[in-house]
């Protein structure tokens, strides 16, 4: 587990720093405006992922029960919450002009 944790976290470094090069090495750089859901969508991510791991460490000790239900459905609406909140950020960068492209 804690080498996919760094592997991860190399990775994010990398990134960052091709960033904050490219940023400064290029007079051709144009600055986007940050979603305004970005910060909320996280959150909702972060909480998803505690109440995924109440329900493993519940369904552990007791098995399948309603408070595992409970937190399991929690997760799914948050998760989905979350997914929501990824179409109107993709919708916000599309229209400042960023696009995905393969």
């Amino acid at each position: 587990m804690w080498l996919g944790v760094a592997s991860i976290l190399m990775l994010f470094a990398g990134l960052s720093s091709a960033y904050i090069v490219r940023q400064g090495a290029s007079g051709d750089w144009v600055p986007i405006a940050i979603p305004p859901l970005l910060v909320p969508n996280s959150l909702l991510l972060v909480a998803s992922s505690v109440t995924l791991k109440r329900s493993r460490n519940l369904l552990k000790k007791d098995g399948l029960t309603p408070a595992v239900k409970f937190w399991l459905s929690l997760t799914t609406l948050l998760g989905a919450g979350f997914l929501i909140g990824q179409v109107f950020i993709w919708k916000n960068l599309s229209a400042q002009g960023i696009l995905l492209e393969f």
